[in-house]
């Protein structure tokens, strides 16, 4: 996979698990207008299909906690300014 992340640095396993089959493309900042914005900055990380399922449907706080991470990377690059301008949401 040629995707980079600024989030995860192996991105042939599972962010939280570890589990190495049956991995998706997570976009931290989701929704459409943000999946490019996601892959461009590299707020992306791999998850298995399970942990995918609980991010998007089950799991509001892990949701949250994973887009306050990819904003602090974000932030470490670009700054806070530059966040709002891409994002237009404080996470943190």
């Amino acid at each position: 996979m040629s995707m980079k992340s600024i989030i995860q640095s192996d991105m042939s396993k599972c962010y939280l698990c570890g589990a190495i089959d049956n991995l998706h493309v997570h976009h931290v900042i989701h929704g459409t207008a943000n999946r490019k914005k996601s892959d461009k900055y590299g707020l992306v990380i791999r998850v298995c299909a399970y942990h995918h399922d609980i991010i998007h449907n089950h799991d509001s706080a892990l949701d949250l906690a994973l887009k306050k991470t990819a904003q602090r990377e974000f932030e470490k690059r670009y700054g806070h300014f530059e966040f709002m301008e891409v994002f237009g949401k404080n996470y943190l």
